[in-house]
């Protein structure tokens, strides 16, 4: 991916490298290595060196490693260390997970089993309950950030990963259609996997912006497609704003009518119409779980959450949202072109 980044090379005295598990090629890197301290295989995130030309990026990175240090509870990567090497490079160390993210086993299975997919969920909905309890809303729940681990007896262990951009931590962009701007209006996080309200405003969402993103994923295990696609970023805008999700039933005429209406919960244009917590949620989806996936039910805390802001007009009033609609999609064709944000 880089140079100095080879097997067999040392950080900072401090870590070996093994391999390269990922990263987004121009600012980070995902190493795995043994830790020469600690004598354990670890997993470590670094900066580049041209990213670490930018004090912005410094900083953004500096606070996701304090963000993420932060957070411990179930299904969430254990976190070791956040550091400096000699050289001034930053790293973030955390347990080194054996397995495959969600994506990868879409990418080849295509669709998922419907009580596989619920287990997955479920599991997901831990993490979330856990996370959600301490004001900390994700903002870039997707398929690449479930983490699948590989277990003996082939247990289902899932993790969420990647709170680069949790609220609120400030992002680090990876993704091509993934939209990091500054200021004002700013847009974070994966767009098909974001909730209308994250189109128009990413700083003010709540831990409902979340259960949207988990319905797309669980939508996308169970029909193999996601709810709402485009191949440019103001068309899939429009779709996600005016378009109802589509039934299940009409994909896949297996699914349950209960899975149905928990993912239909959570794609609902309305926050306040949404599933009021994770913990709902993964009730809702109980009955199709399996032993181990109901058994997440009962580790999971209770929702703390802020009460929601009373709704606004422009919500449901209809000539309001397409005057919203119309501004967003003019700051996202904006974006679009300034950042060359469509889709191959």
């Amino acid at each position: 991916m880089t140079q100095g980044l080879e097997a067999g090379n040392t950080l900072g005295e401090r870590f070996r490298i093994e391999h390269v598990l990922g990263g987004d090629g121009a600012k980070t890197a995902i190493l795995a290595a043994w830790d020469l301290v600690r004598n354990e295989r670890v997993a470590i995130k670094i900066l580049l060196p041209t990213a670490l030309e930018s004090p912005a990026t410094v900083a953004r990175f500096r606070e996701e490693t304090r963000s993420v240090q932060a957070l411990s509870g179930p299904r969430l990567a254990r976190h070791i260390e956040a550091g400096v090497l000699p050289d001034g490079t930053p790293f973030l160390e955390s347990e080194l997970l054996v397995g495959e993210d969600l994506a990868e086993i879409l990418a080849r299975e295509g669709r998922l089993p419907v009580a596989r997919a619920v287990d997955i969920a479920i599991q997901v909905c831990e993490a979330l309950a856990s996370v959600h309890a301490r004001g900390i809303v994700h903002r870039d729940l997707k398929a690449e950030n479930v983490f699948v681990c590989r277990t003996e007896g082939a247990q289902l262990d899932v993790r969420v990963l990647d709170f680069g951009i949790s609220k609120p931590s400030a992002p680090l962009a990876s993704d091509p259609l993934r939209v990091s701007l500054t200021g004002e209006g700013v847009l974070l996080g994966t767009p098909r996997y974001m909730s209308p309200e994250q189109f128009r405003s990413t700083k003010h969402v709540d831990h409902r912006t979340d259960l949207w993103s988990l319905g797309v994923i669980l939508h996308k295990m169970i029909a193999g497609e996601y709810p709402f696609d485009a191949n440019r970023l103001t068309r899939l805008c429009v779709l996600v704003w005016s378009e109802p999700a589509p039934r299940l039933c009409t994909l896949r005429p297996d699914v349950p009518e209960g899975v149905e209406a928990a993912v239909l919960g959570c794609l609902e244009k309305e926050p306040e119409r949404r599933h009021p917590s994770a913990t709902a949620l993964a009730e809702q989806l109980a009955p199709f779980a399996s032993d181990r996936g109901r058994a997440c039910l009962a580790r999971m805390a209770p929702l703390h959450a802020s009460p929601p802001a009373p709704a606004r007009a422009w919500r449901t009033h209809p000539l309001r949202r397409g005057l919203l609609i119309a501004a967003i999609l003019a700051a996202l064709l904006a974006a679009a072109l300034a950042w060359k944000l469509v889709l191959s």
